[in-house]
Protein backbone atom coordinates (compact mmCIF):
# COMPACT_ATOMS: atom_id res chain seq x y z
CA UNK A 1 0.00 0.00 0.00
CA UNK A 2 2.87 2.43 0.72
CA UNK A 3 4.67 1.64 -2.58
CA UNK A 4 1.14 2.45 -4.17
CA UNK A 5 0.68 5.94 -2.73
CA UNK A 6 3.88 6.66 -3.59
CA UNK A 7 3.32 5.82 -7.27
CA UNK A 8 0.53 8.16 -6.93
CA UNK A 9 1.82 10.87 -5.70
CA UNK A 10 5.14 10.72 -7.66
CA UNK A 11 3.03 10.51 -11.02
CA UNK A 12 1.86 14.20 -9.70
CA UNK A 13 5.55 16.12 -9.02
CA UNK A 14 6.01 17.74 -12.30
CA UNK A 15 2.36 19.57 -11.21
CA UNK A 16 2.91 20.76 -8.11
CA UNK A 17 6.76 21.30 -8.03
CA UNK A 18 5.75 24.92 -8.74
CA UNK A 19 3.87 25.39 -5.99
CA UNK A 20 7.31 25.53 -4.21
CA UNK A 21 7.30 29.14 -4.87
CA UNK A 22 4.15 30.04 -3.86
CA UNK A 23 3.97 31.53 -0.46
CA UNK A 24 0.85 31.18 1.84
CA UNK A 25 -0.75 34.67 1.67
CA UNK A 26 -2.94 34.12 5.10
CA UNK A 27 0.99 34.05 6.62
CA UNK A 28 2.44 36.87 5.19
CA UNK A 29 -0.86 38.65 6.14
CA UNK A 30 0.13 38.32 9.70
CA UNK A 31 3.41 39.47 9.29
CA UNK A 32 5.41 36.40 8.66
CA UNK A 33 8.47 37.36 6.71
CA UNK A 34 8.85 35.59 3.48
CA UNK A 35 12.20 33.45 4.46
CA UNK A 36 10.08 32.00 7.29
CA UNK A 37 6.95 31.80 5.03
CA UNK A 38 5.65 28.18 4.60
CA UNK A 39 5.04 27.41 0.81
CA UNK A 40 1.82 26.13 -0.44
CA UNK A 41 3.67 22.99 -1.72
CA UNK A 42 4.56 22.50 1.72
CA UNK A 43 0.79 23.02 3.17
CA UNK A 44 -0.49 20.52 0.00
CA UNK A 45 2.15 17.52 1.50
CA UNK A 46 1.50 18.39 5.11
CA UNK A 47 -1.72 17.85 4.34
CA UNK A 48 -1.23 14.66 2.18
CA UNK A 49 1.05 13.08 4.84
CA UNK A 50 -2.15 14.11 7.13
CA UNK A 51 -4.48 12.26 4.63
CA UNK A 52 -2.12 9.29 4.75
CA UNK A 53 -1.48 8.95 8.91
CA UNK A 54 -5.31 9.45 9.54
CA UNK A 55 -6.59 6.80 6.57
CA UNK A 56 -4.33 5.43 4.77
CA UNK A 57 -6.05 5.87 1.55
CA UNK A 58 -4.16 6.38 -1.46
CA UNK A 59 -7.40 8.50 -3.41
CA UNK A 60 -7.42 11.05 -0.08
CA UNK A 61 -3.87 11.70 -0.29
CA UNK A 62 -3.72 12.30 -3.66
CA UNK A 63 -6.57 14.54 -3.46
CA UNK A 64 -5.45 16.88 -0.85
CA UNK A 65 -1.34 16.69 -3.01
CA UNK A 66 -3.25 18.17 -5.66
CA UNK A 67 -5.95 20.79 -3.97
CA UNK A 68 -4.42 23.87 -4.07
CA UNK A 69 -2.94 23.24 -7.96
CA UNK A 70 -4.42 26.09 -9.45
CA UNK A 71 -2.59 28.36 -7.11
CA UNK A 72 0.83 27.63 -8.90
CA UNK A 73 -1.33 29.45 -11.96
CA UNK A 74 0.52 33.56 -11.06
CA UNK A 75 -2.48 35.45 -12.55
CA UNK A 76 -4.16 33.36 -9.62
CA UNK A 77 -1.86 32.51 -6.16
CA UNK A 78 -3.05 32.15 -2.88
CA UNK A 79 -6.30 33.91 -2.97
CA UNK A 80 -7.72 34.31 0.48
CA UNK A 81 -10.73 36.15 2.30
CA UNK A 82 -8.90 39.63 2.83
CA UNK A 83 -8.46 40.37 -1.31
CA UNK A 84 -12.62 39.87 -1.75
CA UNK A 85 -12.60 37.95 -4.40
CA UNK A 86 -16.21 36.77 -4.82
CA UNK A 87 -16.25 32.51 -4.33
CA UNK A 88 -18.04 32.29 -7.61
CA UNK A 89 -15.37 34.14 -9.31
CA UNK A 90 -12.66 32.43 -7.74
CA UNK A 91 -14.26 28.96 -8.41
CA UNK A 92 -14.02 29.95 -12.32
CA UNK A 93 -10.87 31.35 -11.97
CA UNK A 94 -9.10 28.23 -10.58
CA UNK A 95 -11.47 25.69 -12.58
CA UNK A 96 -9.95 27.78 -16.26
CA UNK A 97 -6.38 27.34 -14.37
CA UNK A 98 -6.76 23.62 -13.90
CA UNK A 99 -7.95 22.90 -17.10
CA UNK A 100 -4.96 25.10 -18.84
CA UNK A 101 -2.27 22.87 -16.20
CA UNK A 102 -3.44 19.35 -16.41
CA UNK A 103 -4.08 19.76 -20.29
CA UNK A 104 -0.58 19.61 -20.88
CA UNK A 105 0.31 16.57 -18.87
CA UNK A 106 -0.02 12.46 -19.18
CA UNK A 107 -2.19 12.52 -15.95
CA UNK A 108 -3.70 15.69 -16.36
CA UNK A 109 -7.54 13.97 -16.28
CA UNK A 110 -6.46 12.12 -13.16
CA UNK A 111 -5.57 15.33 -11.16
CA UNK A 112 -8.38 17.36 -12.40
CA UNK A 113 -10.57 14.36 -11.67
CA UNK A 114 -9.72 14.44 -7.84
CA UNK A 115 -9.42 18.58 -8.01
CA UNK A 116 -13.19 18.31 -8.74
CA UNK A 117 -13.84 15.97 -6.35
CA UNK A 118 -12.73 18.06 -3.72
CA UNK A 119 -14.11 21.37 -4.90
CA UNK A 120 -17.66 19.73 -4.91
CA UNK A 121 -17.11 18.89 -1.65
CA UNK A 122 -19.57 16.47 -2.09
CA UNK A 123 -18.14 12.58 -1.19
CA UNK A 124 -17.07 11.44 2.02
CA UNK A 125 -13.02 11.72 1.22
CA UNK A 126 -14.08 15.09 0.50
CA UNK A 127 -15.68 16.37 2.91
CA UNK A 128 -12.91 14.41 5.49
CA UNK A 129 -10.35 16.05 2.60
CA UNK A 130 -11.58 19.94 3.28
CA UNK A 131 -11.29 19.21 7.09
CA UNK A 132 -7.72 17.70 7.28
CA UNK A 133 -6.48 21.18 4.95
CA UNK A 134 -8.48 23.25 7.34
CA UNK A 135 -6.60 21.23 10.30
CA UNK A 136 -3.33 21.75 8.49
CA UNK A 137 -3.19 25.42 8.43
CA UNK A 138 -4.38 25.75 12.25
CA UNK A 139 -1.49 23.14 12.86
CA UNK A 140 1.09 25.57 11.10
CA UNK A 141 -0.55 28.26 13.30
CA UNK A 142 0.43 26.55 16.29
CA UNK A 143 4.21 26.44 15.31
CA UNK A 144 4.10 30.06 13.94
CA UNK A 145 2.68 31.06 17.27
CA UNK A 146 5.67 29.05 18.92
CA UNK A 147 7.16 31.95 17.11
CA UNK A 148 5.86 34.59 18.44
CA UNK A 149 2.91 35.44 15.67
CA UNK A 150 -0.62 36.60 16.23
CA UNK A 151 -2.61 34.27 14.20
CA UNK A 152 -5.11 33.27 16.81
CA UNK A 153 -8.28 33.62 14.09
CA UNK A 154 -6.79 30.48 12.52
CA UNK A 155 -7.88 28.19 15.66
CA UNK A 156 -11.59 29.99 15.62
CA UNK A 157 -11.82 29.39 12.11
CA UNK A 158 -10.79 25.95 11.97
CA UNK A 159 -13.02 24.69 14.86
CA UNK A 160 -15.52 25.94 13.02
CA UNK A 161 -14.99 23.85 9.99
CA UNK A 162 -14.66 20.59 11.81
CA UNK A 163 -17.11 18.00 11.90
CA UNK A 164 -15.43 14.17 12.28
CA UNK A 165 -15.24 13.61 16.12
CA UNK A 166 -11.88 12.24 15.66
CA UNK A 167 -10.36 15.16 14.24
CA UNK A 168 -12.35 17.86 16.89
CA UNK A 169 -10.77 15.66 19.74
CA UNK A 170 -7.41 15.72 17.88
CA UNK A 171 -7.74 19.49 17.53
CA UNK A 172 -8.77 19.95 21.36
CA UNK A 173 -5.65 18.39 22.04
CA UNK A 174 -3.43 20.20 20.42
CA UNK A 175 -5.43 23.54 21.96
CA UNK A 176 -3.85 22.48 24.99
CA UNK A 177 -0.35 23.39 24.18
CA UNK A 178 1.45 20.86 26.04
CA UNK A 179 3.72 19.99 23.15
CA UNK A 180 6.50 22.11 21.93
CA UNK A 181 4.36 24.51 19.68
CA UNK A 182 7.03 24.43 16.68
CA UNK A 183 6.96 20.80 16.62
CA UNK A 184 2.95 20.75 16.05
CA UNK A 185 2.60 18.83 12.67
CA UNK A 186 5.22 15.79 14.37
CA UNK A 187 2.38 15.97 17.25
CA UNK A 188 -0.65 16.47 15.19
CA UNK A 189 0.86 13.21 12.89
CA UNK A 190 1.41 10.92 15.99
CA UNK A 191 -2.29 11.86 16.93
CA UNK A 192 -3.78 10.88 13.36
CA UNK A 193 -2.14 7.64 13.06
CA UNK A 194 -3.37 7.16 16.60
CA UNK A 195 -6.90 7.54 15.62
CA UNK A 196 -6.44 5.50 12.40
CA UNK A 197 -5.46 2.45 14.48
CA UNK A 198 -7.87 3.02 16.71
CA UNK A 199 -11.01 3.26 13.80
CA UNK A 200 -11.83 1.01 11.11
CA UNK A 201 -11.95 1.25 7.61
CA UNK A 202 -13.54 5.16 6.58
CA UNK A 203 -14.17 4.72 3.23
Amino acid sequence: MVQNVFFELERYIPLIGSLHEVERAGWRIKGVPSSLCESVLTHSLHAAQAAWYFTHDVRLTSMLAVHDLAESDPRIGDITPHDKVEPEEKNRLETRAMVELTSRHLYGGAVMNLWLEYEEGLSRRAKVAKQLDKLDAAVMAFTYEGMGYDVSEFFVNTRARLADRSLIDIFEVLCTRKHDLRDSHEMYFGLLNQARLRESCRF
